[in-house]
């Protein structure tokens, strides 16, 4: 599972590196993605046990999450061949 672009997973978060980029204000784009990660999963886990791909697409524009580099948006849950793609409304 990544969660904007960073592994959740315990068997695949050692992936997660930092990497030194910064956006055109000198701001660590490492630490931008960070933030946004750790807003989704707040949002995620404040949904409703039963979660379904339209609940979860409805937590994609949470400040941070949806930002003006947005120009997609994706959910998909493997386990139910169930997914949704689209072009963000933001950008």
């Amino acid at each position: 599972m990544t969660h904007a672009n960073h592994f959740c997973t315990r068997q695949l978060a050692p992936q997660n590196r930092p990497f030194q980029i910064e956006d055109e204000d000198g701001a660590s784009v490492y630490q931008a993605s960070v933030l946004r990660k750790q807003n989704l999963a707040e949002a995620i886990n404040s949904l409703h046990k039963a979660r379904s791909i339209t609940n979860v697409a409805s937590v994609l524009d949470v400040e941070e999450v949806c930002n003006e580099d947005t120009h997609q948006q994706m959910v998909f849950c493997p386990a139910r061949s169930e997914y949704a793609a689209w072009r963000s409304t933001r950008s």
